[in-house]
């Protein structure tokens, strides 16, 4: 589901209009009150491993921010915005599951850091 959550907190980057609006996707609802989620934006940032597209039900693109994942309280959910297609949502869950064991790779292979023989 993609859906408009409230920005309540100033620390956070701002949504849009005056509710401070920001789109999100639900990964899984915990119960009543509590969802795990990642938040969407219209910009586009190529050669980021943390951010990827997603397509909507509607057709619609929505670029996934993986590394701003967090749990939120349901109460800052507004409204839903629509849904993104199966094969978008198992995309964003093994980007996941490799972002948490620290094997996500970079979607550009043109962007490449030299980092002196650390890992990443």
């Amino acid at each position: 589901m993609v859906g408009a959550c409230r920005n309540k907190y100033r620390s956070e980057i701002d949504g849009k209009h005056e509710r401070f609006l920001r789109p999100v996707i639900v990964i899984r609802k915990f119960n009543k009150d509590m969802a795990l989620i990642v938040p969407a934006t219209a910009q586009e940032r190529q050669g980021n491993k943390y951010y990827f597209t997603a397509t909507g039900d509607d057709s619609k693109q929505y670029v996934i921010c993986i590394s701003q994942i967090r749990a939120i309280s349901s109460k800052r959910f507004f409204r839903k915005i629509g849904t993104i297609n199966q094969s978008s949502y198992d995309d964003l869950l093994e980007r996941l599951s490799d972002m948490i064991k620290g094997m996500l790779k970079n979607n550009d292979p043109a962007v490449k850091r030299d980092l002196g023989g650390q890992s990443p």
